[in-house]
């Protein structure tokens, strides 16, 4: 499953269970999407999250944070790196 397909799938599970907050930010997330392309490739569906990452960041949006980076993939730290 892409992450474009995992974002839609989630967008419709937080419809379902009425969280306001998520579906809103999820259909920004779309709709970034769709501004590129129709379907866009992991690679730069990541690298959009992680912009509107950083947006939230300068905002001091918590929240979108926490749900963004749910969708980013880990990133080693030192120790793994070594």
């Amino acid at each position: 499953m892409t992450v474009q397909e995992q974002i839609k799938m989630d967008m419709v599970n937080a419809m379902k269970s009425k969280d306001a907050m998520k579906t809103s930010l999820l259909r920004v997330v779309i709709s970034e999407f769709n501004r590129i392309g129709k379907v866009v490739s992991d690679e730069i569906a990541i690298k959009e999250i992680r912009r509107l990452c950083e947006n939230a960041k300068i905002m001091k949006n918590d929240y979108e944070i926490e749900v963004l980076e749910t969708y980013l993939p880990t990133m080693l730290n030192e120790d793994e790196i070594k």
